[in-house]
């Protein structure tokens, strides 16, 4: 079983008439699904198209380093109860 890590992506995307820069912290498995995972969180947030994000670095980054709180409470769950 792979194992989930920390990456940070930082890039630029144009909102509006301005590119604006961006830094978003995910866990993923690989850094392809990281990217992948920041397209879809642009995308549905501010309505973004895939050409209009630029995507710079993806790094592996250590849970210490990591500055999203609710990223590192989701990283501790360990299951998922489904009650029916």
């Amino acid at each position: 079983m792979a194992t989930v890590k920390f990456y940070v992506v930082e890039g630029k995307a144009k909102i509006g008439d301005f590119w604006n820069v961006f830094r978003m912290y995910v866990r993923a498995v690989k850094p392809a699904d990281a990217v992948e995972h920041v397209y879809s969180r642009l995308g549905s947030t501010y309505n973004i198209k895939r050409s209009h994000i630029r995507i710079i670095d993806v790094k592996e980054v250590e849970q210490a380093h990591v500055k999203d709180e609710n990223l590192i409470e989701y990283s501790k769950i360990d299951r998922i109860i489904v009650y029916r």
